[in-house]
């Protein structure tokens, strides 16, 4: 929504994957970034630049009706 890059820092990735809840989407895909499992890589993302691209095919899909009215959308509904 910000429309800023966003790095995927998992340090914990298996045993959050694995042994506490997982995920509900496929975040080697649907995420709008790399997963970043360890500090030097993730640094190395951050000198390499950020693929706005990807950003942006993940709000279209996730967030397209983000158009900074949302609460008066639902103050209207509720109180119509």
């Amino acid at each position: 929504i910000l429309k800023r890059p966003i790095y995927f820092y998992m340090y914990d990735l298996i045993h959050y994957r694995d042994e506490l809840r997982g995920f509900y989407l496929d975040i080697y895909h649907d995420l709008p970034g790399d997963i970043i499992e360890d500090e030097n890589q993730l640094l190395e993302e951050i000198k390499k630049g950020y693929d706005c691209q990807r950003l942006d095919k993940f709000n279209q899909r996730f967030n397209n009706h983000e158009d900074g009215k949302a609460s008066k959308r639902v103050v209207d509904i509720v109180f119509k």
